[in-house]
């Protein structure tokens, strides 16, 4: 992913790769196992936040769980627009009722385009 994007991250969990996770900035859900992650998609099951390095199967990765993280969009994205994930764990934006990660710091004109995001400490919420 492109450098010079403002990233802080305040919680980060070490967490299992139960799958192949080729691209950094997917999102995650929790797994069959303790500890383990497995790529978001577009069907109900609660984020637990974005991939900081791509991994193996049964490798060791960084979750960001918390703070401000480079993600891939879906889709096009705006400034403040809620974000959840697509069937391919890519950020978009959420609609009603649609679980909430965090919110768009920077724009994305695209699918694949690196955003900005901010998770919020405060946890998750679902989409007016």
């Amino acid at each position: 992913m492109p450098v010079g994007f403002d990233e802080r991250h305040d919680k980060v969990g070490s967490w299992l790769a139960e799958e192949a996770m080729p691209t950094s900035g997917l999102g995650l859900i929790q797994g069959t196992g303790q500890n383990e992650t497995l790529l978001a998609g577009a069907a109900p099951a609660r984020i637990i936040g974005v991939l900081q390095f791509p991994a193996l199967i049964d490798e060791a990765i960084t979750v960001v769980e918390n703070g401000h993280v480079r993600s891939v969009a879906g889709a096009a994205v705006s400034i403040g627009d809620p974000l959840t994930t697509d069937a391919n764990g890519k950020f978009i934006t959420a609609s009603t009722g649609d679980e909430i990660l965090g919110y768009a710091l920077r724009a994305a004109a695209a699918e694949d385009d690196v955003l900005l995001m901010s998770i919020p400490a405060t946890g998750l919420a679902l989409a007016p």
